[in-house]
Parts: C-alpha cells; sequence; structure tokens
C-alpha cells in the first residue's frame, strides 16, 4: 500500500500453483495439518484453528465505474474466501485541504472544493456501501487522502489542521447520508495516513496528535464506529524493540476507543521485511498495544511481491499469516481484491486455492511445471539468437519461465493466459555481439507455477561460430 499502489497491473497477475503433494510450501505445524474445533458458546459453530483473513482493501480506481450487478459479483467472489469486511482505502483526494476528486455525494459549497474537483464517481462509495448491507458485509470507509503525505509526514501542524477538517467534514457527510440507510454496512472509519516505524518513532507525539484530530470528532458522530489505522513495518527504519517503546509514547498520546484497530501492515509484499524476522515486529507491537486499554491488533498481510507488482505465491501469504497468529486477534489483507479475485485479475487460480486452504487448512496437491521444452537458432543477419520454450503445467498452468546465460539471470516471460494443461510459449532475442568467437553460452530454462515452484532445468550450450547442443 505504501504510497497509494495505484498503478497495480491486473494483466501480469495470471499465474498458477505450489509443488508435490506435501502441503505445498505452507510450512506444517506438528501433528501435520490444521483441524477445526467446535465452539461451546455456539454449539456446531466450527472456528478455525489456523490463520484466515476476513478483510480486503479495497483502492477506489478498481471499483470506480461498478454498478451494483458488478460490486455484487466481486462482493461475492470474496465472501467465497471467507472475506465479510471491506476497507475503502480512501473516498476522496483532498490536495493541501481541498477536495480534488471525490467519491460520495459531497453537495457542499465551494470554499471546499479545488480547481481540479471532479464528482464523475460520486456514487462509488454508495453502490459499495448499498450492495455490502444486501450482502451483510461490514465496510471500513477511508476518508481522505493526498500524496503530499509523504512528503509532509505528520510534522506541518497547519497541513494537519486543514486536512483534518475536511476528513471530519468527509466522515460527517457520509454519515449523515448513508449511516440510516446501510446500517451495518456503514460499520467503521479508515484512518488514511499510513505511518512507518520510522515516522512512529521519529514523531510519537506529533502522529498521535493528528490522529486526535479525527478520533475526537468521529467520537462525537458516533462513538460506536471503530477506527482502523494500518502502519507498516520496515527493518531499515529501526529495530521492533525501538518501534515497541515509540508505539508506547504514541498509544499513551493518543486517544483510541475500545474497539479502534491497529492493523498492522506486515510490509512482506513490499519487500522491507522479512518473514523471518516479522514475529519479532509483531511481538513488539502486541505488547506496545496491551498498554492501550480496547485497542485492538490486526495484521495487514501482503499479498503482493511490490518488485514486479504480480500476486505473492498463496503459500508465501499463508506463511505470512501464521508467523503474525501468535500476536494479533484478526487478519486482513491489501489485497484480496487487486491481486487474488478472478473478476479482477482475469483468473481463478489465487482464488481456488486459497478457498481450498481456507476451507481446509491445507493447498490442493498439484504438479510442478513439466521440464521446458527448448529450441536455440541462429537470427540470419545478425548477431543473436533466438530461443523458444514450450512450458506446461498440468493443474493451474505455468506462470513465468526464466531464462539464465552462463549462470547470469537474463530474461524473465510472464503468461498472459494461464490455463491448465495449454501450453506457454515463450520466445527470446539473445545478443551474442558482446561474444567472441568460440566462446560457449550455457542457456538454462525453468518454468515456474504461482507458487513460484519451478520445473526442472532444461539447459543447451551454444558455441559462437559452432554447434548447439
Amino acid at each position: 500500500m505504501k504510497k497509494m499502489l495505484a498503478l497495480i497491473i491486473f494483466t501480469s497477475l495470471l499465474c498458477a500453483c505450489a509443488s508435490n503433494p506435501v502441503n505445498n510450501g505452507v510450512s506444517e505445524e506438528s501433528g501435520g495439518g490444521f483441524s477445526e474445533t467446535e465452539t461451546s458458546e455456539t454449539p456446531g459453530e466450527t472456528v478455525k484453528d489456523y490463520p484466515v483473513v476476513t478483510g480486503s482493501f479495497i483502492q477506489p480506481f478498481a471499483i470506480l465505474s461498478f454498478d451494483e450487478s458488478k460490486m455484487t459479483r466481486h462482493l461475492k467472489g470474496l465472501l467465497e474466501a471467507g472475506i465479510d469486511t471491506v476497507i475503502l482505502q480512501w473516498c476522496c483526494m483532498t490536495p493541501y485541504g481541498k477536495y480534488a476528486d471525490v467519491y460520495f455525494d459531497y453537495g457542499g459549497g465551494d470554499e471546499y472544493k479545488s480547481g481540479t474537483y471532479s464528482d464523475r464517481y460520486s456514487g462509488m462509495t454508495e453502490t459499495l456501501l448499498a450492495c455490502a448491507e444486501e450482502l451483510g458485509m461490514k465496510v471500513f470507509v477511508g476518508l481522505n487522502n493526498a500524496d503530499e503525505w509523504w512528503s509532509k509526514g505528520p510534522s506541518d501542524s497547519g497541513w494537519n489542521q486543514k486536512q483534518a477538517e475536511i476528513g471530519v467534514l468527509t466522515a460527517q457527510t457520509i454519515y449523515t447520508a448513508y449511516k440510516s440507510k446501510y446500517p451495518g454496512a456503514l460499520y467503521g472509519w479508515y484512518y488514511v495516513w499510513e505511518m512507518s516505524n520510522g515516522s512512529i518513532m521519529r514523531w510519537p507525539v506529533e502522529n498521535a496528535g493528528l490522529l486526535n484530530l479525527y478520533l475526537d470528532t468521529l467520537t462525537e458522530i458516533d462513538p460506536s464506529m471503530p477506527l482502523m489505522l494500518s502502519p507498516f513495518i520496515s527493518e531499515a527504519d529501526g529495530s521492533a524493540e525501538q518501534l515497541g517503546e515509540s508505539l508506547k509514547q504514541l498509544f499513551a498520546a493518543a486517544n483510541f476507543r475500545a474497539g479502534d484497530i491497529y492493523c498492522c501492515q506486515d510490509s512482506v509484499g513490499a519487500g522491507y521485511m522479512s518473514l523471518s524476522k516479522l514475529p519479532d515486529y509483531f511481538a513488539a507491537v502486541g505488547e506496545a498495544v496491551k498498554t492501550k486499554s480496547g485497542l485492538l491488533f490486526w495484521a495487514n498481510d501482503e499479498n503482493f511481491v511490490q518488485a514486479t507488482w504480480t500476486a505473492a505465491p498463496v503459500a508465501r501469504f499463508i506463511n505470512q499469516m501464521k508467523a503474525a497468529k501468535d500476536y494479533v486477534s484478526g487478519f486482513v489483507t491489501f489485497s484480496y481484491t487487486h491481486y487474488y479475485s478472478p473478476d479482477m485479475v482475469g483468473t481463478s487460480v489465487y482464488h481456488d486455492m486459497y478457498v481450498e486452504y481456507m476451507k481446509t487448512g491445507l493447498l490442493p496437491n498439484d504438479e510442478i511445471p513439466g521440464k521446458p521444452e527448448i529450441e536455440i537458432s541462429e537470427i540470419t543477419g545478425r548477431d543473436a539468437l533466438s530461443l523458444a520454450v514450450d512450458a506446461v503445467q498440468n493443474t493451474y498452468g505455468v506462470e513465468e519461465v526464466k531464462v539464465t546465460i552462463n549462470g547470469q539471470e537474463y530474461k524473465t516471460a510472464e503468461n498472459g493466459d494461464i490455463r491448465a494443461g495449454k501450453v506457454y510459449r515463450a520466445s527470446f532475442y539473445i545478443d551474442i555481439s558482446a561474444y567472441s568467437p568460440g566462446e560457449t553460452l550455457l542457456v538454462e530454462v525453468r518454468a515456474f507455477d504461482v507458487n513460484g515452484t519451478s520445473s526442472e532445468v532444461s539447459s543447451l550450450t551454444y558455441t559462437k561460430g559452432g554447434e548447439v547442443n
């Protein structure tokens, strides 16, 4: 979610599955696998003893033009995955305290409008709320957003005042317009201004002050509606212990209410946090949360790979939740909608795999990709080679093909039409002008599925001016 991940490339999300029938990359706990238990409070109701996500962030650009039919279809897909809560990341853009784009029915005066004011998609928030109400889902409405936050931080008091003023105006307008119509769906608010652990350590009191500018008025509007915030963590910004101590200062100064939610981004997808270090940071955050009575601690596990803006392997996503499960009481993700939902990404691969896990605690068994068939030929008139690759995976399909030359990564081709059993044909242009006559190239090719499981390697050697072997 860092810096509004608004340029997500949906068409690159079409991928495949895991490995041999050994729980497919999801690390097992003692005893192997997972089970469900029956609750004593509600006989017959099962509670999973493995972590599952129940909420997903949605950035507004993804659903701006959705009518009720498309919105309902999307939300039903989330429900299939056990997700009954949506966090609309923001409902308006307010650069320097003025409305630019609004996604709700503002209807107010010009004093809050910028020169680029647009209400073209002002019905989006109500469409989301109406469909969620019909399906029995909950929505946290993110308030105002502005790009300059990333350079301002919480230290500019004048900017803070302007953004908080228009932010709580947004909340009041939405509450007045929609709460009585959609009392179940309009469940809570989302605090858009993302803090890193570096920001928290540098400005714990200032961050609390900006939060209070929102919290105090939101309490007046409706104290029963919780506020969720989702700061992120980075190993480079400081230790887990430093973060924990700074959070205690922030929590001491913030006017949180019982039921408000500190929902920590795990930053694994962004590449800011290693999976092995995640428990240390979540443990430190959890201890700090305990100092604020009534504050809840959830995890926001990232199901993407920021280096390529593609979907994360489902097994990796599950292991992220497992790393946090001893410290939190709930899980949401950025973002099932953007990276796993079939209607958004054009394939049901991720959804089907995750739903299987959600129901059973195990990923489905599948085959590793087949060993690629490869062929190299010289290109007439050019100091170059053509590499042709055919790869297939029978359970879900091939996600990508990677080529190395003499042990160095050369190129990757991503499959845009993943289907089980369909041969993925990729071609590569290899410039050999830097190689001398008689010099040999070792070309190796691997096919990968959705969980990053590799096929066996296929290899050929080419000697410039000689033969292919």
